[in-house]
């Protein structure tokens, strides 16, 4: 386990990448109220030409419809995926499937951004692999799957700690402990920070070889492509949404040179 010391150093200098001059990484906690006020503060404040979000990038031209007049939240984006080599098996009862959702609701931080983003002309743009190449990652999972899930944050040993020192019962309590009670109270810098912090520390005991072989790398490496070709095309400021597990592991990201992950064979 690192000291204590390193983990400051690290931390701070998270906190200073997350703080480059043109691009500004808020992480979120999907349907967090308190996110999505402060996005809507930052967004008014600093009229970002293009806002990126986390989200199957397939979904970007579906963006139309989910800011459509007559769309109301609660609503949900599904989306399906089949193999080729089962989908031919016409014969066969039960076909591996993969299924997931997306869902959005007034206070999604994810939709909050779309909308504000929206009234400032942003680029709006979704920066995740699509759900095919995801499934792809992990085809041994056919159940549908609710695209916001923060199983990493809900299993961290850190976290945990948090929970049964503060007198918390879960993962959810401990979050409006710590960031829905008051974030009226903080400045949406701080309000970053802090956010930050939390999801840097969870990150810590997740095994890099479990991130790889679940997908996440290659998700995380995707959206730091995406910003850095957003980064080369868009003069202005580019404001980054992401769930905060991954928002502090792309600043360091983007600054390197990368490629696209290797992925299976294309199957459908």
């Amino acid at each position: 386990m690192r000291h204590s010391t390193e983990i400051q150093t690290l931390l701070q200098a998270l906190l200073r990448s997350s703080e480059q001059e043109k691009i500004i990484y808020f992480p979120i906690r999907h349907h967090s109220p308190a996110c999505a006020w402060h996005i809507q503060q930052l967004i008014r404040a600093e009229k970002p030409a293009a806002v990126l979000i986390e989200g199957p990038s397939d979904i970007t031209e579906l963006i139309p419809f989910i800011l459509h007049a007559k769309t109301r939240a609660p609503f949900a984006v599904y989306t399906t995926y089949i193999p080729a080599k089962v989908a031919d098996e016409t014969l066969r009862s039960d076909p591996h499937r993969f299924a997931g959702y997306y869902p959005f609701c007034d206070y999604s931080p994810e939709l909050v951004a779309l909308r504000e983003g929206a009234k400032v002309k942003a680029n709006l743009q979704f920066i995740d692999l699509t759900f095919t190449d995801q499934a792809r990652e992990s085809e041994t999972n056919s159940q549908i799957r609710d695209l916001q899930q923060e199983s990493y944050l809900q299993r961290s040993k850190y976290i945990s700690l948090l929970i049964k020192k503060s007198g918390c019962r879960n993962h959810d309590e401990l979050w409006d402990h710590l960031f829905e009670s008051s974030f009226l109270t903080l400045e949406t810098t701080q309000f970053i920070h802090n956010v930050a912090a939390y999801c840097y520390m969870a990150r810590q005991d997740s095994p890099t070889k479990l991130l790889q072989s679940d997908g996440t790398i290659a998700r995380e490496t995707a959206m730091a492509m995406a910003i850095q070709a957003a980064r080369s095309q868009i003069t202005g400021k580019i404001l980054v949404v992401t769930g905060g597990f991954h928002t502090v592991a792309l600043p360091s990201m983007v600054q390197q040179s990368l490629k696209e992950p290797t992925r299976p064979k294309k199957t459908h």
